[in-house]
């Protein structure tokens, strides 16, 4: 199968990363502009992202990623002016201790008698600790087994890492001109070069763009 990826930000190279691991026998394409370069911002991603680094098969080094991404441990989101009255709730970035039941009772035992709710999980007390979840030991980063946290990132340097990572991915530097489609089915992209490019899967990283999506949605 031909799997084509429209985007080459975060999300762009992160799913090429993964396909290019997971299913290595479809032919996988990148289409980036340097036209249109990476916004090189700040990015905070989710705890999902520390899985990564649990799969064999993908082969990656953590200390690795966190040196060429400029990465720093986040554990939560701190909701500042909640529901309009000055109030802060902090949620935490794996859910609370009792996340898991039907009702989540303690994060909201915490709400309701204006308990800090970072006690109520593992990344909110190492948050209120200010740790980190690591220690050097023999000159090596040693990490926390309970993943608690996920990452901020430089967004440019984060798609630069998995596109470094990605194998056997085919990058196209083009710029769409016009995306054909029909029966809500996206037929074929043309480039202002003129030249043209199929494919049986297309994904959409393009972002605030929408290149692909918004010729759906019209």
């Amino acid at each position: 199968m031909k799997i084509t990826i429209v985007g080459g930000g975060t999300i762009g190279w992160l799913t090429a990363f993964i396909l290019s691991k997971k299913a290595p026998y479809h032919q996988i394409t990148v289409i980036e502009s340097s036209k249109i370069p990476i916004i090189g911002v700040g990015e905070g991603v989710t705890g999902l992202v520390t899985d990564l680094f649990k799969d064999p098969q993908f082969g990656l080094n953590e200390f690795e990623f966190i040196s060429k991404t400029w990465a720093l441990p986040k554990y939560g989101i701190n909701f500042k002016n909640w529901q309009n009255n000055n109030e802060e709730v902090w949620s935490p970035i794996e859910g609370s201790f009792s996340h898991q039941k039907n009702f989540d009772e303690l994060f909201y035992y915490c709400l309701k008698e204006n308990v800090d709710t970072r006690f109520s999980s593992y990344s909110g007390l190492v948050d209120y600790e200010n740790r980190i979840p690591f220690y050097i030991k023999d000159n090596k980063l040693v990490f926390s087994k309970n993943k608690c946290y996920a990452y901020h990132i430089d967004a440019y340097k984060f798609s630069e890492f998995f596109k470094e990572k990605s194998t056997n991915v085919t990058v196209l530097d083009k710029h769409i001109k016009d995306v054909e489609t029909e029966a809500e089915q996206i037929k074929k992209l043309t480039f202002d070069d003129g030249e043209t490019h199929t494919s049986d899967f297309f994904i959409d990283a393009s972002g605030f763009s929408k290149i692909l999506i918004s010729k759906l949605t019209n």
